[in-house]
């Protein structure tokens, strides 16, 4: 028989694990900059992880009350050519 055994609870802000890009030791989430019409312009911001649980990642650094690009980070330009 196995089971899991919760030992202590704990809250935090995470964003599921689709919504964060990983470039070696370094986590970026992506932050609405401005819509215009049906466009859409996100800038990337670094953050630091910390639990996983299910789907999701906790993000240990403060966040602003921005939105976030849940989905399609990987069809992102690179980084060092964005335009921000």
């Amino acid at each position: 028989m196995e089971a899991d055994v919760i030992i202590s609870e704990r809250i935090g802000k995470g964003v599921p694990e689709s919504a964060l890009d990983i470039a070696g030791e370094t986590g970026y989430i992506y932050l609405l900059a401005k819509k215009y019409g049906m466009d859409y312009y996100f800038e990337p911001f670094q953050v630091t992880t910390g639990m996983h649980s299910g789907n999701f990642v906790e993000i240990t650094n403060n966040l602003s009350h921005r939105e976030i690009l849940e989905e399609g980070v990987y069809s992102l330009p690179e980084r060092e050519n964005y335009p921000y």
